[in-house]
């Protein structure tokens, strides 16, 4: 892979400018303004906080990484909006819709939506089975006068039945 020159980064955005600058102070090299790899005793300024293109090899590769975004806009890569929120991404392939917070909202939504259909489904087939083997379902006021009668009786009725 060939080396860019200096002619080949274009100068920084004024959108893009502040998320570079936020991002330099979070480089390891970086120590108020100076930069500890270009100094050899006397201070030296860090040169991605001066300048308007990105110079600095460091910055690029281990401290660019760390918003996607502004990485994306600024060596060419794809960005998406999401089709919720309208927050920008990367996508990790062509399909991608949504940012991942709301992608994993999403899928936690889909598949609660769809244990609650197998609940159901589930729940209507037992009653099926139930009414099958028993020509219809047992009536629940029955089971709850047998249990009031138990504890009045002294559970002569629970005795009985077993």
């Amino acid at each position: 892979m060939k080396e860019k020159t200096f002619e080949d980064y274009r100068r920084l955005t004024k959108e893009q400018m502040p998320g570079v600058r936020r991002l330099v102070k979070q480089c390891c090299n970086y120590d108020g303004g100076e930069c500890i790899a270009l100094d050899d005793g006397a201070g030296c300024v860090c040169v991605q906080t001066i300048s308007y293109s990105l110079l600095c090899r460091w910055f690029r590769a281990a401290v660019l990484p760390l918003d996607p975004v502004l990485e994306a806009s600024l060596l060419g890569g794809q960005t998406k909006r999401c089709a919720n929120c309208g927050e920008a991404f990367v996508p990790g392939s062509n399909r991608a819709k949504y940012c991942p917070a709301c992608s994993k909202k999403r899928r936690k939504t889909k598949e609660a939506k769809r244990q609650r259909e197998r609940y159901a489904a589930h729940k209507e087939n037992t009653t099926q089975a139930i009414i099958g083997s028993y020509g219809e379902l047992p009536q629940a006021n029955f089971l709850r006068d047998v249990s009031t009668d138990s504890i009045r009786k002294g559970n002569e009725k629970v005795k009985t039945l077993n």
